[in-house]
């Protein structure tokens, strides 16, 4: 009784970790790698410069538009996700940290949330900078314009 309590329990555990780890959604941290692959696989690019633990329009980005499910499946063929965090209160890699330093600086990011779509070349075609209303249907639109309109425009 006790073994298939204790199985119960590492099923019930990884199923919660499983679903936690997918329901971030499929955001990269390391930018080169996820430049490499957007290049490679042809996809277009979203950075999102947040600070997940203090920034109040981050967070309510990231609930709003980032962890809903129609936002994840659009993306998830289309698109490179790249979340470069600037946390204040969980700690991070060092090499990540300092990464993202160097990028804030590449950028010229001067407020958070700062996201910034890229070609699959790597080239901005757009950026916004704060919280964008209008959820997460409308965010998918501002996306789509903006490819839609870079391909117009090579």
């Amino acid at each position: 009784m006790i073994n298939q309590l204790t199985k119960l329990i590492h099923i019930t555990f990884a199923t919660l970790l499983f679903g936690v780890v997918t329901a971030s959604g499929d955001w990269k941290t390391n930018y080169e790698k996820a430049i490499t692959m957007a290049s490679k696989e042809e996809k277009y690019i979203l950075i999102n410069f947040t600070g997940s633990d203090w920034c109040r329009p981050c967070i309510k980005m990231k609930k709003d538009i980032f962890d809903k499910e129609t936002f994840k499946s659009y993306t998830r063929d289309k698109l490179v996700l790249i979340n470069l965090d600037f946390p204040r209160k969980k700690k991070i890699d060092k090499s990540i940290s300092e990464q993202n330093n160097q990028l804030l600086k590449k950028y010229a990011v001067l407020m958070f949330p700062t996201i910034i779509l890229l070609d699959p070349d790597g080239k901005e075609i757009n950026r916004h900078v704060g919280y964008k209303t209008g959820g997460v249907e409308n965010y998918l639109r501002y996306i789509k314009r903006n490819i839609t309109s870079n391909k117009l425009h090579p």
